[in-house]
């Protein structure tokens, strides 16, 4: 394979990588938030019983409000795992980027 076309691919192959770790990373970001969030619905939960410091409030409300942070807490967490294998499915479409790429360049001497 002709040199110029030996850095053309490495060219693409490290701008498909870079696509590719950029995406991870706002994945990442997303999960984050997305974990924050969900770690505050658990705690409003198991707060719900905690007293107050003004009038007792009803039961049923407490319980409905307790039941709906849960609920919120659980639809963070499956968009949580979608994220995740979505992270784990960049991953795989990376690997034999990287693999292409490392044989490439022990095969092509670097530029001038």
């Amino acid at each position: 394979m002709p040199l110029a076309a030996d850095q053309n691919e490495l060219r693409a192959l490290r701008e498909a990588i870079d696509a590719l770790a950029a995406e991870q990373q706002a994945l990442y970001q997303q999960f984050q938030m997305l974990q924050a969030l969900r770690m505050n619905e658990q705690r409003y939960a198991a707060e719900a019983y905690a007293p107050d410091t003004g009038p007792p409030r009803n039961y049923d409300d407490v319980v409905r409000e307790r039941q709906a942070a849960l609920d919120r807490a659980a639809a963070y967490q499956a968009e949580m795992d979608e994220l995740y294998e979505r992270y784990r499915q960049i991953e795989l479409e990376k690997r034999p980027l990287l693999e292409r790429l490392r044989a490439l360049s022990l095969e092509t001497p670097a530029e001038p």
